[in-house]
């Protein structure tokens, strides 16, 4: 059962992903016995948020990662990534 959302709405987020990431990971895998998972919605990006995200999401089984089918603007995707939440 899924404790804690970090839910994340991205729109090219390439130069704070990374950062973003190294931050908020080591933080959760100090806990493994809590149910965190980041939830991630990206508002259809043109620069490499997706492969960014995508490469974490490889390695980390608590990232879900969403793609809008179009471009939704800011509001929208702060509430749509909260919908994705457990």
């Amino acid at each position: 059962m899924i404790v804690v959302s970090i839910c994340i709405p991205v729109f090219n987020g390439e130069s704070t992903l990374p950062r973003l990431f190294e931050s908020i990971i080591p933080q959760i895998l100090l806990k493994p016995e809590k149910a965190i998972e980041i939830v991630i919605s990206d508002d259809r990006s043109s620069d490499s948020s997706p492969s960014i995200v995508n490469s974490y999401a490889e390695r980390y089984n608590f990232i879900r990662y969403y793609t809008n089918k179009s471009n939704m603007g800011m509001d929208a995707n702060f509430a749509e990534v909260a919908l994705h939440a457990s």
